[in-house]
């Protein structure tokens, strides 16, 4: 994304060299890091929980193609008590 930065940094300041809008630009995305630092937390959160929901939905199909009767019952109810 930097270089997004300095590119528009270069074009409104043509005065400006490579280096100095480089330096502004590591300013600008740092600055913008912290002041979303929260709401970049909770995205990652929430990209966690829906990957682990995501494979757990895979480990349930592979067990009910894969398992037989006793042990698909097996599999779920140890399941059904790590909730």
């Amino acid at each position: 994304m930097e270089e997004y930065i300095i590119k528009n940094l270069l074009k409104k300041n043509p005065e400006m060299t490579k280096e100095e809008a480089e330096k502004k630009a590591n300013k600008i995305q740092a600055g913008y890091n912290e002041a979303n630092k929260e709401r970049d937390k909770k995205r990652a959160q929430e990209h966690k929980k829906q990957w682990e929901e995501s494979l757990q939905s895979d480990n349930d199909m592979f067990a009910l193609d894969h398992l037989s009767e006793d042990e698909l019952k097996e599999y779920f109810n140890q399941e059904k008590e790590n909730e």
